[in-house]
Order: C-alpha cells, then sequence, then structure tokens
C-alpha cells in the first residue's frame, strides 16, 4: 500500500471529523453540507448521521 493512501484516509477522517464537530455546535446542517462537498443535503445527512432526535431538539431550542 502506498504511503498517499493511508494520508488520504487521515485527511477525509478530519474532514468528516470537523463537519460533524460544526454541525453538533452550530446545528448548521448547510455548512456542514458545503465542508464535505455534497450536492444534496440528504447526502449529508447520512453521512454524518443526524438523528430526527437531534434535528428536533435544535428546532424547539430556536426562537423566532
Amino acid at each position: 500500500m502506498s504511503e498517499a493512501v493511508p494520508a488520504r484516509l487521515r485527511l477525509l477522517f478530519t474532514c468528516r471529523a470537523k463537519a460533524a464537530l460544526i454541525y453538533k455546535q452550530a446545528g448548521n446542517l448547510r455548512t456542514a453540507q458545503i465542508l464535505l462537498g455534497h450536492t444534496k443535503i440528504e447526502t449529508t445527512v447520512r453521512y454524518l448521521g443526524v438523528e430526527v432526535e437531534d434535528t428536533l431538539a435544535l428546532a424547539e431550542a430556536t426562537e423566532i
């Protein structure tokens, strides 16, 4: 296996971890989508493992 493969996996893991952290802290799924380069929000939801309960809790905590 070449040295580039482990480095690439580390980069992918770091990107995913950073996007997940931004989503968890800010609740901004769109930002995570842009960081990950996904065209569909559904892909980002699946990739980050967003739960319905998390989404509902965020919606309830948001005041308009």
